[in-house]
């Protein structure tokens, strides 16, 4: 069965600065049971910053209203509607929640439509139809989705709606591993391997490179099993030394002649930079990458790696720039585009990123600094072209600003960014604000943006002068997505 991931994510009309906007995550799988055959499992995780809490005598909880209808050719054909409570929650800490549904079905392609509400809210929630294929998991030989997961333990607790194989299984639905994870716990079920000719069968792990379509032999892993109706399967896989790229993880069934009968596969993001030898000495300069640079610029292009440096190659690239030594600049910038981008020739992902070097030094250059040294350059070259911008020049109330808003940022939906200008000249704009994990989180943005017409100077004060703030649009922009 086709892999379905996806972010339900809906932009609400707001009343009112305190009323949220729900996400929810939701993902799918089949499996199969003799008791009840082929079965589809959907799985939600619910963004709890998302959700509106009330106090009880242990901390707080949040609640969602869910209905699920299943659809086949328009017809309805299971209806399931429930009330979920999140757990305890403290105040300071607001953590995530799942849950997991199951419905019994026969082969064939359905319609999945889910409707979410927040109990403690008016909005109009949100809602999602997702088409999927259930296949016959039980007529022959095969192996399940793979699930990749959250957190699993032994259980004998059959009630939970995680239970599984003697298992709890808290399921993970973003498939993003950024470099502090250095594990990737899966699950899956192989069916009908007792129809093969021998007692036991085998089980190929591999991951492949899904730009270059290569195995990457390191991690290709072999399991031996007893030969079973159901036999589950629970992994461990160490991505310590696995770097930034895209791949796929596909595990096969494969009888004693090493024949492959049946495989299954799921997509690995992975964000991990490479530990650079910046200081090699024996490096021999690419022409290419001479003639792109020069020796006039090569100190400038050295310093635009910073802002998609790590902060230990960042230290490098500082001594370097330091020793103001061209030559050794460019052999620099050579070995951080050949360590970071996998290539002995990282001439193109070099020739990228200087095109939009060039594109961020027109835009957004000052008197003083550099295109990619100042806030919106910097921000644009970590994280490429925002999705959304909106740009205000000239507000009756507010300085100068712009909202970058952002789809994507890596596992991250729906990130923003907010600039300003409080010189009023130049093109002189200053980060002010992010929701983005690592960026200035500044709450009082909307009061020091309005802080040009604040006469007592005091942007900490929300009661000073709120009467010369009429007209500002900038907290509706920032809401609107």
């Amino acid at each position: 069965m086709k892999r379905l991931l996806f972010l339900v994510f809906i932009t609400l009309s707001l009343s009112s600065f305190s009323q949220k906007k729900m996400r929810v995550f939701m993902d799918s799988k089949q499996y199969y049971a003799p008791s009840i055959g082929n079965y589809l499992e959907l799985q939600f995780e619910f963004d709890a910053l998302s959700l509106n809490f009330t106090g009880h005598e242990n901390g707080l909880i949040g609640e969602v209203v869910v209905n699920i209808e299943i659809l086949q050719q328009g017809k309805s054909l299971k209806v399931d509607g429930y009330r979920l409570a999140s757990p305890h929650m403290r105040d300071s800490i607001l953590e995530n929640f799942y849950d997991v549904r199951r419905f019994a079905l026969s082969p064939g392609t359905y319609d999945i439509r889910v409707q979410f509400f927040d109990a403690n809210s008016d909005d109009e929630g949100l809602s999602a139809t997702v088409p999927v294929k259930v296949n016959d998991l039980g007529a022959k030989t095969a192996l399940s989705p793979i699930q990749l997961v959250e957190y699993a333990w032994k259980s004998d607790n059959v009630e939970s709606p995680f239970f599984k194989s003697g298992l709890e299984i808290l399921p993970r639905i973003s498939n993003y591993y950024p470099q502090d994870l250095s594990f990737v716990p899966f699950y899956l079920e192989a069916y009908q391997t007792n129809n093969m000719n021998r007692n036991i069968f085998g089980v190929r792990q591999r991951i492949i490179d899904t730009e270059s379509d290569e195995e990457l032999e390191q991690f290709t892993n072999f399991y031996r099993y007893d030969t079973s109706s159901i036999t589950p399967i629970l992994k461990n896989l160490d991505i310590s030394n696995l770097y930034t790229g895209r791949y796929k993880l596909e595990l096969a069934i494969i009888d004693e002649n090493m024949t492959e009968v049946h495989s299954t596969s799921t997509l690995i993001e992975r964000t991990k930079e490479k530990e650079i030898d910046l200081l090699a000495e024996n490096v021999v300069l690419d022409p290419n990458f001479e003639k792109s640079i020069g020796l006039d610029s090569s100190l400038y292009y050295l310093g635009s790696l910073i802002p998609i440096a790590k902060a230990e190659t960042q230290r490098i690239i500082l001594q370097t720039l330091g020793e103001k030594d061209a030559q050794k600049a460019m052999t620099t910038i050579q070995s951080f585009w050949v360590a970071t981008s996998g290539k002995v020739n990282a001439y193109d992902e070099w020739m990228r990123y200087k095109t939009q070097v060039q594109l961020v030094e027109k835009l957004y250059h000052t008197n003083f600094q550099d295109g990619y040294e100042t806030d919106r350059g910097r921000v644009y070259l970590q994280y490429g072209s925002p999705t959304n911008m909106v740009q205000r020049e000239q507000s009756a109330s507010e300085y100068p600003y712009e909202i970058w808003q952002y789809n994507k940022i890596g596992r991250f939906s729906n990130k923003r960014f907010v600039f300003y200008n409080p010189d009023l000249i130049g093109n002189n704009y200053r980060l002010l604000h992010s929701d983005m994990i690592g960026e200035i989180r500044n709450n009082n943005w909307p009061l020091a943006l309005n802080q040009r017409n604040t006469t007592n100077g005091n942007v900490d004060n929300p009661n000073g002068n709120v009467q010369q703030h009429y007209g500002g649009m900038s907290n509706d922009l920032f809401r609107q997505y």
